[in-house]
């Protein structure tokens, strides 16, 4: 089986290291996210990989808007916290691809997963993306099922395993690293994790249907960017 194949995470992958031998930025940033989901047999299943890059750029956004702590805040993790800031930051707070700005996160990672070879088919409707989280608030009869989970039009087996607030907390350290060592402000955060986004999405198109990866991405971006994250207190507390 390739790289991006199935399995779990077992051990801790190696610190970030810094771009090197003309690799860019986000280059070296999707490579550092890649690194951190792969499993024991260095394989990485590519919906968790999907799944998490987005959760980090998601919580990235949440940071850069500034709207509360993301560190210390007193939402309960996985609640919703609706922004207009963060529709503006994902999308321009536009409804029709043809409206989104380019320097918006949907608009970079669009950009670059076309370059990378995906089609314009592969792209649903901006606003039924950015409607799917609001729509599954309070969905199901168990909320345990669905903690840390935004609502997904994905096939059943394409959804990650393990929740994208969790991979958001467990992968945050290592992205504050990265960003501190490349001395990125929080402010600009946000876009250089759409660019490696769309890295990611040009490494795993032959290895998931274009469709289903555009989905997942977009869908998670848009529901991690809107949901409490966890946080150190509340994870003590027994919060996750």
């Amino acid at each position: 089986m390739g790289l991006f194949g199935f399995g779990r995470k077992k051990t801790p992958p190696p610190s970030p290291a810094p771009p090197g031998g003309g690799m860019t930025v986000r280059e070296a940033l999707a490579g550092m996210l890649e690194n951190a989901m792969k499993d024991c047999e260095g394989r990485i299943r590519v919906e968790d990989l999907l799944s998490a890059a987005a959760a980090v750029t998601g919580e990235a956004a949440i940071r850069a808007v500034g709207e509360f702590d993301a560190d210390a805040h007193d939402f309960a993790p996985g609640q919703a916290v609706m922004s207009d800031a963060i529709n503006n930051l994902l999308c321009g707070d536009r409804s029709d691809w043809d409206d989104v700005p380019p320097g918006s996160l949907f608009g970079i990672i669009r950009k670059g997963a076309l370059a990378a070879g995906y089609g314009p088919a592969d792209f649903p409707d901006v606003g039924e993306t950015i409607g799917i989280y609001a729509a599954g608030i309070g969905r199901g009869d168990d909320p345990q099922a669905i903690w840390g989970r935004p609502a997904l039009s994905v096939p059943v087996v394409n959804e990650p395993r393990e929740q994208p607030l969790r991979h958001a907390y467990e992968l945050r350290e290592r992205v504050r690293v990265f960003f501190k060592a490349q001395d990125i402000a929080v402010a600009d955060q946000p876009v250089i994790l759409a660019q490696a986004l769309a890295v990611v999405l040009g490494h795993v198109r032959q290895a998931i249907d274009p469709g289903v990866a555009i989905r997942l991405t977009l869908e998670t971006l848009n529901g991690m960017a809107k949901m409490a994250p966890m946080t150190a207190k509340h994870l003590e507390a027994g919060g996750a």
